[in-house]
């Protein structure tokens, strides 16, 4: 027992007073016991034999426990997701040469942290020199569909069609497989100052006329003619100028040859006006020969001036040239001064063809007879090609190879570079070039061309999608 006031332990006989003070006693078995303090451990349980915290249950240990797969995938996945994006950025630059799903826009700009790391800084100069990069797969200057600087890597010969010199069908500057219609076009300069007197007695434009009526009495009659002059209309009077420019015209549609019909319209006008040169190109290209790009036409020009209308000729040949409207522009320079015979001279290369000088009618006639000489042995090598399938074809099946092994050396050093100029090349020019000397040998074993103008549309297609780009 134990007494609450003076807190002595008493015997249980004691009563229910302490003799020591008289308080009231309370039994032993009412006394309540303090809770003792646990003693602190000294040593960290081990984690195998740690027990569960005495108010968590254990079934909630288990679902913890379940969830840290959970998290390790989700890990692994944001990790992934991560990975992807920095792909997708450039930061991991991996060059796959043949994947061509994947499909880029030709020059497409990119920001500074969009760069490939081992590409060059942008620079003011470099962006000048972008265009010309693109220019260059379209700069053929023997009309094989194979880039000039493509044939100067791999080891042929820029300026001539190799196969049809080893086929012995000649260098000529055409596709052997068109056997299409044949067209020549003449304009004539009909500006003032063709009515300028020659050392002969006769004017400029009375000797081109003559000339040019002798020259259609002996032209092959499979090739369609056509007529157009300029400088016909107003005067060379300033006032007049803008009448003059505008005033081109058809006088002979292209179309068979009928030798009086002819005659009668270049007889049909007389020298007046001004010298559109450039005007009247771009004229053939849009009313002359718009429809007939897959024929074989030709261009000859007669005149005795430089351009007076505000044009650019030199652009304007090359315009024509480069839309495939032409196998090539041939000018005739009639008793010129030297600047006006650079001029066109100029034209006259722009437009793939070959300058002519003449002082008098005789030389005029003899410089039209070459032309058609010429254009002749064009024509010519057009069968040729037929009669000589094995060397033809071999040579191109040669050039292919050597094509394909080039391309892709090519596209991996062009990619260090330029990566969306190497997209293009890998997956716009490489494959339409494939495609085309496929299609010559086809052709060349079978005798038909119907697949070739397709090919030919789609490398047209793809000179103008390089050239927007660069726009």
């Amino acid at each position: 027992m134990l007494c609450p006031k003076c807190g002595s332990n008493l015997p249980e006989q004691t009563g229910n007073l302490c003799p020591h003070c008289g308080n009231q006693v309370i039994p032993a078995a009412e006394v309540k016991t303090p809770p003792q303090p646990q003693p602190i451990l000294t040593q960290t349980p081990s984690p195998i034999t740690a027990q569960p915290l005495p108010n968590q249950p254990l079934q909630n240990q288990k679902k913890g426990k379940s969830k840290l797969p959970l998290i390790l995938i989700g890990l692994l996945l944001l990790l992934l997701l991560v990975g992807v994006g920095l792909f997708a950025n450039g930061s991991f630059d991996t060059i796959n040469p043949f994947k061509s799903e994947i499909e880029e826009p030709i020059n497409q700009p990119t920001s500074s942290a969009q760069e490939n790391p081992i590409q060059e800084p942008t620079t003011s100069a470099t962006q000048e020199t972008t265009p010309s990069a693109y220019t260059k797969y379209f700069t053929d200057a023997d009309q094989d569909k194979i880039a000039d600087f493509v044939e100067t890597a791999i080891g042929t010969d820029p300026a001539k069609n190799d196969c049809l010199a080893q086929a012995g069908c000649g260098e000529s500057q055409v596709d052997p497989f068109k056997t299409a219609v044949k067209n020549v076009l003449f304009i004539l300069d009909s500006s003032g100052s063709m009515a300028q007197t020659l050392s002969t007695g006769e004017t400029k434009m009375e000797a081109a006329k003559t000339a040019l009526k002798n020259h259609i009495a002996k032209i092959d009659p499979e090739f369609n003619i056509g007529l157009v002059a300029y400088g016909h209309q107003g005067s060379n009077n300033t006032t007049d100028k803008p009448v003059s420019c505008a005033g081109i015209e058809t006088l002979y549609p292209l179309g068979a040859i009928d030798k009086d019909r002819f005659n009668q319209s270049v007889d049909s006008f007389s020298p007046t006006g001004w010298t559109p040169i450039a005007g009247s190109f771009l004229y053939a290209k849009d009313n002359i020969f718009k429809g007939k790009e897959y024929d074989k036409n030709f261009l000859v020009l007669v005149s005795d001036g430089e351009e007076t209308c505000d044009g650019d000729p030199v652009a304007a040949a090359k315009q024509l040239k480069d839309a495939g409207v032409t196998a090539e522009i041939d000018v005739i320079g009639l008793a010129v001064d030297e600047n006006t015979k650079k001029q066109l001279e100029a034209i006259a290369a722009a437009g793939g063809g070959k300058y002519y000088s003449a002082s008098d009618p005789v030389e005029l006639s003899n410089a039209l007879a070459e032309i058609d000489t010429e254009r002749n042995n064009i024509i010519a090598n057009m069968g040729c090609v037929f009669t000589n399938q094995i060397a033809y074809v071999s040579c191109i099946q040669n050039i292919q190879l050597k094509f394909i092994n080039w391309a892709h050396q090519y596209f991996f050093d062009l990619y260090k570079k330029d990566k969306a100029e190497a997209i293009f090349f890998r997956d716009e020019y490489r494959p339409v070039v494939n495609k085309y000397l496929n299609e010559l040998v086809r052709i060349s074993n079978k005798g038909t061309n119907e697949q070739i103008q397709k090919l030919e549309e789609e490398m047209k297609k793809l000179q103008e999608k390089s050239k927007q780009a660069i726009n």
